[in-house]
């Protein structure tokens, strides 16, 4: 059976089907990855149990990581207020670890808005 999953971020006024999520890594039962947003795919990879995967945003861009190494980098500029969000497609499906975190230094904030959680570990 499939455990497929997506998490990421997600623009937390839009409305729509919840597989769209803004900038999400999808995880499959294939051991592969792939990278959508906006529901659109971007790239793809595979992944190995124990890798750690992050959706960020750092100075304005959205980039994804995978154990601390970026492994994309966004051509699509964050519309915020973006919130986390997660799609598990069956019932077996798991989202392990997730956090969010923000930064002091205002990395993670949009200008002129109040901070708020921007990125979170994906652990498969």
């Amino acid at each position: 059976m499939t455990k497929a999953r997506s998490v990421g971020l997600t623009n937390s006024g839009r409305t729509g089907p919840a597989l769209n999520i803004d900038y999400a890594i999808s995880l499959g039962a294939d051991v592969g990855i792939a990278i959508r947003e906006l529901g659109l795919y971007r790239m793809d990879m595979r992944y190995q149990t124990g890798d750690v995967f992050r959706v960020a945003i750092e100075n304005g861009v959205v980039i994804y990581y995978r154990n601390g190494a970026r492994i994309y980098q966004s051509l699509i500029a964050p519309d915020y207020p973006l919130v986390a969000a997660a799609y598990l497609i069956n019932l077996d499906a798991t989202v392990t670890n997730a956090m969010i975190v923000t930064t002091t230094a205002g990395a993670l904030t949009a200008p002129n808005r109040t901070p708020s959680p921007r990125r979170g570990p994906l652990r498969r």
